[in-house]
């Protein structure tokens, strides 16, 4: 099976921003992947490597490196560092995908 490398943003992609009444806000960032199949084939790629989380999430998790998600990180720091304060400092990214097929104990 041919495992795409990496994971690529939609060059348009639907950004909506929403101001919440105390002055937080959120986004939402609709057709975001140009190839969202591409996670489905890179998590079948690798399913022996999904493990548990060390923390309390209702499944199985696989880290996935900075390569993969090269855009992905690019879009954020460019895209959304004006709406979310927290990225202009010196912040690091991880991505997992997770499989949330267990019920919460």
């Amino acid at each position: 099976m041919s495992v795409i490398a990496k994971l690529e943003v939609n060059p348009a992609p639907i950004i909506d921003i929403h101001e919440l009444s105390n002055g937080d806000r959120f986004i939402i960032i609709d057709d975001f992947l140009l190839n969202p199949e591409a996670a489905v084939l890179i998590a079948d790629s690798r399913i022996k490597d999904f493990q548990f989380a060390d923390r309390s999430y209702p499944g199985i998790v696989l880290g996935i490196g900075e390569g993969v998600m090269t855009d992905i990180y690019q879009f954020v720091r460019s895209k959304l560092y004006k709406h979310l304060y927290f990225l202009r400092g010196g912040v690091k990214f991880s991505t997992h995908l997770s499989l949330t097929t267990l019920q919460p104990s």
